[in-house]
């Protein structure tokens, strides 16, 4: 029953054409669709898993260039 359940809540997120992803209480990605993996975060797909930290994202983002400031 808890894999339909998950496999029907990640067929739903992917159905959505924009990017979504999820993350916990602490920063940390529990979940996100492909769009948002491979064309919001093409530059550092490699590091997108569940478990990494927003920060980090951010970060590396920032080291590359695909962002050029975070504004808080």
């Amino acid at each position: 029953m808890a894999a339909n359940t998950q496999t029907q809540l990640m067929n739903s997120i992917e159905s959505v054409s924009d990017g979504f992803a999820l993350f916990d209480a602490e920063g940390r990605l529990v979940l996100c669709n492909s769009t948002w993996k491979n064309e919001i975060n093409a530059a550092v797909s490699g590091m997108i898993e569940p478990g990494v930290k927003f920060i980090d994202i951010l970060r590396r983002h920032l080291e590359i260039g695909t962002i050029l400031e975070v504004v808080s």
